[in-house]
């Protein structure tokens, strides 16, 4: 058997389980904390409704950035059965894993010169970091060898394009991501902020709509807007236990838009992002302009 090329994730890129199945892509799991109780973040493990749930009654979440052994742990006996491996991380404007996932590599390099090991920042979170990853297995399925799908990522992480919205302000207060004036007023006034991930990875606030219905539309807009090639990509939806809102978001696109549901996947927001977003989290990501 020749030496197999594995595509990894952290479990932070929300793909389901069916999906990494279906096409052959490895993830990291990782550990949060519900209501000061640590818990193991995977795919098999983590229920969106208990988590969100649990948010709504007032329990706090958390998580931790994964260190280096973390990293060395989960990619040594890839490496040792004789595969490359290129991993896909969670934004460095979002968590320092990426930086510690760095520094792994290059011991491992050295434990296996032999291998291709690569890590690559996302740029991204949630399903656009699901998003990257999925397409990265994609180019190696049709045969792109392991340099040429690193430039790739390299070059087209840029064009991932996040948009989000949430239903209630106080968990981006809690996070720092808006001001408690912002939070107790956009509650007030039923605002409810669209946001997007920059070119540096990072969340940040792109405009403020009065209601659920029409934020939920800027989303599905923003295809419209930043969006190329549209016919035939894959298209992700990720969201806090509201799934409604999230097939709502799918169905805009399709009779809008033009979109195949075939190629639209839907998955819930993990605790990393949703332990910032909260319930009600609805985002979307497909392939467009350049971010920067």
């Amino acid at each position: 058997m020749g030496i197999m090329l594995k595509i990894l994730c952290d479990v932070c890129g929300d793909l389901t389980i069916e999906y990494c199945r279906e096409n052959n892509i490895t993830i990291m799991p990782m550990v949060f904390t519900l209501g000061g109780q640590e818990q193991a973040y995977t795919l098999e493990g983590f229920s969106a409704k208990n988590f969100y749930d649990a948010m709504r009654n007032g329990a706090s979440s958390g998580t931790s950035q994964l260190n280096i052994q973390n990293f060395i742990e989960f990619f040594d006996p890839i490496l040792a059965e004789g595969n490359d491996m290129i991993f896909v991380c969670l934004s460095s404007g979002l968590s320092g894993s990426y930086a510690n996932s760095v520094a792994a590599v290059e011991q491992l390099k050295e434990k296996y010169p032999e291998r291709k090991i690569a890590t690559i920042d996302s740029l991204g979170a949630s399903m656009g970091e699901g998003l990257l990853t999925a397409a990265l297995a994609h180019r190696r399925d049709e045969g792109m060898e392991f340099d040429e799908i690193v430039a790739w990522a390299e070059k087209n992480k840029h064009h991932v394009i996040h948009w989000f919205t949430v239903d209630d302000l106080k968990y981006l207060y809690r996070g720092g991501r808006v001001s408690r004036t912002s939070a107790i007023v956009g509650s007030l006034l039923n605002i409810k902020p669209v946001l997007q991930c920059n070119a540096e990875g990072k969340l940040v606030p792109v405009e403020k709509v009065k209601g659920r219905k029409r934020a939920l539309r800027a989303l599905a807009e923003s295809l419209d807007q930043y969006g190329e090639n549209i016919d035939g990509q894959e298209i992700f939806i990720s969201h806090g236990d509201c799934e409604e809102d999230a097939l709502l978001v799918k169905d805009t696109l399709v009779k809008t838009f033009g979109c195949a549901p075939e190629k639209i996947f839907l998955s819930a927001v993990g605790p990393v992002i949703g332990s910032h977003s909260g319930p009600g989290t609805v985002a979307l990501f497909f392939r467009g302009k350049n971010r920067g």
